[in-house]
């Protein structure tokens, strides 16, 4: 076949493929008006004839429409929602039950019926518009299904289940987010053959208003005790009790506070490591301090004209040792990585309360203190293991030194990689890897995080570079 044949096949072949894109692209832009016109059409009439039905039972109604009114387009681009919607109702009795459902922003209390029905009433005081909500639920391949009255979707929410115990299951929702459901009760359940809290009876009476459920059991629904399995918001103690003077004498890197002065009213006048020679020629800061939760946030009355040498946004308390620190985030990523790696922890990294003329304390006997959230996630009752790979070009971190030093050794390196876990096991920025086939000097610190992976940052001495994967671990 000579080259002028092959290049017209070519041509016709690209043709062929170009013809047939637009032609699916103009079944599949159909098929969505239509879809688009039959879920109006839809949704109407089943808001017309279904308006005493639990949420579940007009979806499942406005499906049906869907299916008389859906073409072979249609029905082929719905398979997966007709297929979800024809397996419910299906609740499993392992998940009837009282559950908390802890998400990043609020604390919930969800009763799970044997009816595939639910409610859910906000625990935790914040102002989220709306503290109670209702609908119906069901099992589907591995997902929980909600139907939330007043909030219907279609398709429908199905949020994967991540993990679950007898008691624990995680939800991933639709913003890649996590939802922790503990459970509290059983349910009062013939079919479970379960005794304990009695739910409303939702959606089950003709003309009933099913945005106000029953109260008629809700003395023993609210017998509940919860608080215990809830997560308790800490707060940190009034500033009047740490008033006094803090110093440090082993700085962070990235920390600048040398000294600071706190008296009882929150006024903080810190002492920085800047010099009086840098560009912006002061080396103080003062401001006020404010409780927040478990810390203290700064508001900064004086600042340096170049904005680079400051104090710390936020600062927190802590108690270790018989001594009271109050420490910075960077101070607090250093104390949680030397615990998981069984370091000795330097406590003239810390700022600490001057009780001894200026001496460090001994280092405290305690083997973990009580961190604030969300430093005390991240102490490992195991450590963590993970491969190190895609790394990027290796490059010296200071030009001048590789072109000064005479020594291969004193020059640092460096360049960026990814883990293969992230949040999802307890990884947090700041937090440090070991390597052991690599140089004692090489230092692995965690730049940013995703659920299931995360970037990392590597410095090292010497002429060493890394291969196409390398193992570490949290653990030297």
């Amino acid at each position: 076949m000579d080259f002028m044949t092959f290049a017209q096949r070519a041509v016709k072949a690209v043709r062929i493929v170009f013809l047939l894109a637009i032609l699916v692209w103009a079944i599949t832009a159909y098929a969505k008006y239509r879809l688009a016109k039959e879920n109006v059409e839809c949704e109407e009439w089943g808001a017309g004839n279904q308006v005493s039905a639990a949420p579940m039972a007009r979806a499942k109604a406005r499906m049906e429409c869907v299916q008389n009114h859906a073409g072979i387009v249609e029905k082929l681009y719905y398979h997966p929602t007709f297929d979800m919607m024809n397996s419910l109702p299906n609740a499993p009795c392992k998940y009837v039950g009282v559950w908390t459902r802890t998400a990043p922003g609020n604390v919930f209390k969800y009763v799970l019926d044997d009816a595939g029905n639910f409610t859910a009433t906000q625990m935790d005081g914040r102002d989220t518009g709306q503290s109670r909500y209702i609908g119906s639920w069901g099992y589907w391949k591995g997902n929980l299904v909600w139907f939330t009255e007043g909030h219907e979707t279609w398709p429908m929410d199905a949020d994967p289940i991540q993990t679950e115990d007898a008691d624990h299951f995680t939800l991933r929702e639709l913003d890649g987010s996590q939802s922790q459901f503990t459970r509290l009760d059983s349910v009062e359940s013939k079919l479970c053959g379960t005794t304990g809290v009695r739910p409303d009876p939702l959606f089950v009476a003709e003309n009933t208003d099913a945005a106000t459920p029953s109260t008629e059991n809700a003395s023993a629904d609210e017998s509940v005790d919860t608080t215990k399995l809830l997560p308790q918001r800490r707060h940190a103690p009034p500033l009047a009790d740490l008033a006094g003077q803090y110093v440090t004498s082993a700085p962070l890197e990235g920390d600048l506070a040398s000294e600071l002065k706190l008296t009882a009213d929150g006024h903080i006048v810190g002492q920085l490591r800047c010099g009086a020679g840098s560009e912006g020629g002061n080396t103080s800061e003062t401001g006020t301090l404010q409780v927040l939760d478990d810390w203290y946030a700064l508001g900064a009355v004086s600042v340096n004209a170049n904005d680079t040498c400051r104090l710390p946004a936020r600062f927190y308390p802590l108690a270790w040792g018989g001594q009271q620190y109050l420490l910075p985030d960077t101070a607090l990523t250093y104390l949680v990585n030397q615990l998981n790696a069984g370091h000795p922890v330097d406590t003239r990294h810390l700022l600490k309360r001057d009780s001894g003329g200026g001496q460090p304390p001994p280092r405290p006997t305690d083997k973990v203190p009580a961190l604030p959230s969300p430093y005390a996630e991240g102490l490992l009752k195991t450590p963590l293991q993970a491969s190190m790979t895609g790394f990027g070009n290796v490059g010296a971190t200071s030009r001048a030194q590789l072109l000064l030093s005479s020594n291969a050794h004193d020059v640092e390196y460096g360049t960026n990689a990814s883990i293969d876990i992230g949040t999802r096991v307890g990884v947090f920025e700041g937090m440090q890897f070991y390597a052991h086939a690599a140089p004692d000097t090489l230092h692995v610190v965690v730049t940013k995080t995703l659920l299931d992976s995360a970037s990392v940052r590597l410095t090292w001495h010497g002429d060493w570079r890394p291969g196409d994967k390398v193992a570490v671990s949290t653990h030297p």
